[in-house]
């Protein structure tokens, strides 16, 4: 019982996150020829560059969150309104 509060504020608050969540719609845009794609079902933000990014741009990613990924041939965070306002960011730099 000494945790049932701290659970419940939990709870609430991961139910509040799902709900902003479910606003962001699935997309893809390009960006100085930097696709970005919104993937709800795998919940990440990808960035596709059309060839390997410089150090200072992979640097900027990984200060940011982002990883690279070889499955998805993709530089890849979880989806967020941050994520995505990052990705458009890094992709307007270029």
């Amino acid at each position: 019982l000494s945790n049932l509060s701290q659970n419940i504020n939990s709870v609430k608050k991961r139910g509040e996150y799902l709900k902003g969540q479910e606003k962001i719609e699935e997309k893809e845009e390009t960006i100085n020829g930097i696709t970005i794609k919104i993937d709800k079902d795998e919940n990440g933000v990808k960035l596709f560059f059309p060839s390997i990014p410089s150090p200072e741009i992979r640097s900027k990613l990984k200060s940011n969150g982002f990883h690279w990924s070889p499955s998805n041939k993709a530089w890849q965070r979880m989806t967020s309104d941050w994520a995505i306002t990052l990705a458009k960011d890094i992709a307007k730099e270029k």
